[in-house]
């Protein structure tokens, strides 16, 4: 199930009227501001009489809806604003369990509910996939065609409005697709969340490297762009992304993987990431990661299928 909103609110209390409030995220900042004429509509089809009550945020963002009939867990809230995202509560299903954030609200008879609704200026990212490989034996699909169309994928943040039926987290967004005859896709009004791509089991391509770094952290109102560079699969590979304590790539670093039947060393470019491919065997190896003014890295790391690791490096 996907939906494409998010919201933090305060603790429900009982009611007889329905106070609701809405913010915003601003940026990195943790204050919220509060938002005036969001479009706001309330509806209880249960209760006698019947609610359907469509309102705006007055300018304090802000709205107080009195006198509502005695109803449990049944009023259907949602706020929306132009070029921000959407915030609803959620039914309960038989495959789906919406957490005590986006559960319908109650309404008790001499009592007010209280509920605040965050909501983001809305996001955008395109992503483009392109050919990663320099010959015909390292090709994603064994020719280098431009663009890479059909590339079966997934996007999915880490914000959460629930759980399905067998227990697995509901996320706000959790895509699936597959890129465009342009070897593009565009994923739009998403929350303000980091964003995971990976490529879908079966696909015959490995990722060498992206122009952002995975994950990927979107804040509101930013229009982002990703070009991700995909090469053959092998069944054993090893893509490392070299970054700073800022979490900026490392361009020029040297990266050394050491092990059984492997010693090879690869450059990292402004991008920050390497793809160690067609490893002999899963195992552990040793990484060595050395750049200009930064301390040496050193670790061991476990090779299973295809693996990632991302190394931090210290400033000297």
């Amino acid at each position: 199930m996907n939906s494409e909103k998010e919201n933090n609110f305060s603790e429900p209390l009982a009611l007889e009227g329905l106070q609701a409030f809405y913010a915003a995220h601003m940026k990195q900042v943790v204050e919220s501001l509060l938002v005036a004429k969001c479009r706001f509509p309330a509806i209880n089809s249960e209760v006698d009489p019947a609610v359907n009550y469509a309102t705006q945020t007055n300018s304090e963002g802000r709205v107080v809806v009195p006198g509502l009939p005695e109803g449990a867990q049944n009023y259907k809230l949602m706020v929306s604003k132009s070029d921000h995202t959407t915030e609803q509560t959620f039914d309960v299903l038989s495959d789906f369990i919406p957490d005590p954030d986006h559960t319908h609200l109650s309404m008790l008879i001499g009592e007010v509910t209280q509920k605040t609704f965050v909501i983001d200026l809305a996001s955008s990212l395109q992503i483009t996939f392109e050919e990663g490989g320099d010959s015909v034996e390292n090709y994603c699909e064994g020719a280098p065609p431009q663009p890479l169309a059909a590339i079966d994928y997934s996007l999915r943040g880490t914000k959460t409005i629930g759980m399905d039926d067998v227990g697995d987290p509901v996320y706000v967004y959790d895509y699936a697709g597959a890129s465009d005859a342009n070897g593009q896709s565009n994923h739009e009004n998403l929350v303000w969340d980091t964003y995971e791509l990976d490529l879908v089991d079966g696909v015959v391509c490995d990722i060498k490297e992206t122009s952002l770094i995975r994950p990927v952290t979107i804040n509101p109102g930013e229009d982002l762009a990703m070009t991700v560079k995909l090469v053959k699969h092998t069944e054993v590979s090893l893509h490392v992304t070299v970054v700073d304590t800022a979490g900026l790539a490392v361009d020029n670093a040297t990266v050394r993987l050491i092990g059984d039947g492997a010693d090879e060393t690869l450059g990292t470019g402004p991008w920050g990431q390497i793809l160690f491919a067609d490893l002999p065997a899963n195992d552990q190896f040793v990484l060595i990661v050395q750049a200009p003014g930064y301390a040496e890295w050193q670790d061991n790391v476990d090779v299973e299928g295809t693996s990632l690791v991302q190394v931090v490096m210290s400033s000297l």
